[in-house]
């Protein structure tokens, strides 16, 4: 209000942590200006800017304001990089962002309130004045600044899951020990001994460590390791087109309204903090939404019931709007599943050749492309090239437990569910809860340390035994701490499907799993790249694309991974990284 009252006219932006901050700081804002005295300062509007704000509300920011009204702009970090908003010419820095991390101990992920980089005030004192000479004020002294704020942001290898990146590694078949791996920026021992643990029991890599043809397969899906292998179970069990569903829709962060999520339903209030929306029409969509969650059997199968009935209605507005969905949501869980259609052929020979090298790779993702033109010109009402109907549903070769191929428009039998469940409790195996005894607390199967956890309060709910407890086991998406650890996006699942994994769980040596053998010639060096001979003498780094054009490469200039280009991508990513922390080699700050 200071800079409404005190400063010249031009718009604000404010930068805080997170929806909830901003909700309520609009609120006070809205207070304050209701409260100054009559003629001491213009109309000002507070508006909110975070990435999980309907459309609808996100199209006002980039409007210009009326004349002789300022705007307030309260944003999360998405207005330092992503979006540029015209008109601001006086930024208010906090200092602070929420940043994901990643604790390999006990698997959880959470949402933690840091402290932002010299780079990043940069970024946000850089927003202000485009158009015009502007001004940043910092909540922070110069001192923090200056010996307290970090140089550069946490590289998010050092704050994530590194599963799909051992896997990468593992899938390139060379001679390389992940623990003792030269990173550009070296991870934590314990986030790559995670990710081994949890390959292991995901079957991508064996017992000593090599990559399996299901590992291959995995890495060359363009998903979560969880979610490839579970798309690779379905389609042996037979619930490959419903398996296809619930990733898309696992894809897309933001389906519901606010509002109204399962767990608003069943716990108003509970989800995110958010109350349940009290008007005619959005107690008409908790009921429609009420009447899918009576199977009881989680989220998964809720998120495949939502899309049957959405594909069943032709993919309408008005479904998401009855069902309390974001149809921006739900039309991006329809592009995922487009892709995934395209590049994964339930017969298994799309998933073949993606296992395969890289020139194998490069053609699938041209077949691809080719099949999205083909999936536009049917969107758009002409032919469509790749030969299929508009939205004829993958066939499967092989008929499973499951029953075979299932329509895709359609309802899922009960034995194609129990298909589908089990293909997740395969594929999330390494995200296994066990319930405790007499209580509906849960506790995560993990080889470290298992975590205590509820079931989120977002959660659809789970059908209780003639006790009220929970079923004994289920899978779940993520492990989440915010005021707690929860669980969320979870399935139930069944005591005999588990009993397989969980040997695996407590029997990994992550020292041999770390090492592997390399699967290409005796003659490979020890910490060299494996060869493999090509027609016509000239040999190819294994997973390599061969040289321009597509040919054999020559000679030992060409080789890629050795020590002095290695060394030269170090140097280059040093100065690189020197460069945006504004200082030199051997300054100090």
């Amino acid at each position: 209000m200071q800079i409404h009252t005190s400063q010249p006219e031009g718009d604000i932006l404010v930068f805080l942590t997170g929806q909830a901050e901003i909700d309520k700081a609009i609120g006070k804002i809205n207070e304050a200006v209701a409260s100054l005295p009559a003629g001491s300062a213009g109309p000002l509007v507070a508006l909110p800017l975070y990435a999980s704000l309907p459309p609808e509300l996100q199209v006002r920011v980039f409007r210009p304001a009326p004349e002789g009204v300022r705007r307030c702009i309260v944003a999360t970090n998405v207005a330092e990089t992503s979006i540029t908003v015209e008109g601001v010419v006086y930024v208010v820095d906090t200092g602070v962002v929420k940043q994901k991390s990643y604790q390999p101990s006990s698997g959880m992920d959470s949402l933690d309130v840091v402290a932002i980089s010299r780079v990043q005030a940069t970024q946000r004192a850089g927003r202000a004045g485009r158009t015009r000479p502007g001004k940043c004020f910092r909540l922070y002294t110069r001192n923090y600044y200056d010996h307290k704020m970090p140089n550069v942001t946490a590289p998010e290898i050092q704050r994530t899951s590194l599963v799909g990146a051992v896997l990468y590694l593992k899938s390139l078949q060379l001679d390389i020990d992940v623990l003792s791996f030269d990173f550009l920026d070296p991870p934590a021992t314990a986030a790559l001994e995670d990710a081994l643990r949890q390959l292991l029991v995901l079957d991508a890599i064996d017992a000593d460590g090599n990559v399996t043809p299901m590992g291959q397969r995995m890495a060359g899906l363009p998903l979560d390791p969880a979610l490839a292998r579970a798309l690779l179970a379905a389609r042996e069990l037979g619930c490959f087109t419903e398996m296809i569903s619930v990733a898309a829709m696992l894809s897309s962060e933001h389906l519901f309204l606010a509002g109204q999520a399962p767990g608003d339903i069943t716990n108003p209030g509970g989800s995110g903090g958010h109350r349940s929306l009290d008007n005619p029409h959005a107690r008409a969509s908790r009921e429609q939404l009420r009447a899918l969650m009576a199977e009881g059997l989680g989220d998964h199968v809720l998120l495949l019931r939502l899309w049957e009935g959405w594909e069943a209605a032709g993919y309408s507005k008005d479904f998401a709007r009855d069902h309390g969905m974001d149809l921006r949501g739900l039309n991006f869980a329809r592009d995922i599943r487009r892709q995934l259609e395209a590049v994964v052929s339930p017969d298994g020979s799309g998933l073949d050749k993606l296992g395969g090298n890289r020139d194998d790779r490069k053609r699938s993702r041209q077949d691809t492309d080719k099949e999205g033109e083909g999936h536009q010109a049917a969107r758009a009402g002409g032919p469509d090239p790749s030969g299929r109907g508009r939205h004829k549903p993958p066939q499967l070769s092989e008929a499973g437990p499951g029953g075979g191929a299932s329509a895709s428009c359609g309802r899922a039998s009960a034995a194609q569910v129990d298909a589908l469940r089990r293909a997740l409790t395969i594929g999330f195996a390494n995200k296994l809860a066990r319930r405790l005894p007499r209580h509906n607390g849960y506790k995560t199967l993990n080889a470290v340390s298992g975590q205590l956890a509820q079931l989120h309060p977002s959660c659809a709910p789970l059908r209780e035994d003639a006790d009220g407890l929970l079923p004994e086991f289920l899978v779940y998406h993520e492990l989440v701490c915010t005021s707690r650890p929860f669980l969320r996006q979870v399935c139930a699942t069944r005591a005999e499907w588990v009993a397989d994994v969980l040997p695996k769980i407590m029997s990994a040596d992550v020292r041999r799993l770390s090492r592997g053998t390399t699967r290409g010639p005796a003659g490979a060096g020890e910490g060299g790249t494996a060869e493999t001979q090509l027609p016509g003498g000239g040999a190819k780094a294994a997973g390599g694309g061969g040289g321009p054009g597509g040919g054999p490469l020559q000679g030992p200039d060409v080789r890629r991974n050795d020590n002095q280009a290695v060394d030269a991508a170090r140097a280059r990513y040093l100065a690189r990284k020197q460069q945006q922390s504004g200082s030199k080699p051997g300054q100090k700050r």
